[in-house]
């Protein structure tokens, strides 16, 4: 009788040792998708950073082009060289 208990207590143990086992298994599964979102995250935000760089080099552009175009109309060729 006693023995027979003790292997249920055996059992018992086990059978929680295999549940941690599991829970440990999943909250592992999930670290690892919280970190492929994050790094999907960062991703979009440098993305989204050249996007704007890209942007605000674009209208530099535009704004020495037409500033350059003005110097040419009005004659005034060396502030165009000197900008």
């Amino acid at each position: 009788m006693h023995s027979a208990q003790q292997q249920q207590q055996q059992q018992q143990q086990q059978q929680q040792q295999q549940q941690q086992q599991q829970q440990q298994q999943m909250q592992q599964m999930k670290q690892e998708q919280q970190q492929v979102q994050q790094e999907q995250q960062q991703m979009q935000q440098q993305q989204q950073q050249q996007q704007e760089l890209q942007r605000m080099q674009q209208q530099q552009m535009q704004q020495q082009q037409q500033k350059e175009q003005y110097c040419a109309a009005a004659g005034n060729y060396r502030y165009a060289a000197t900008e």
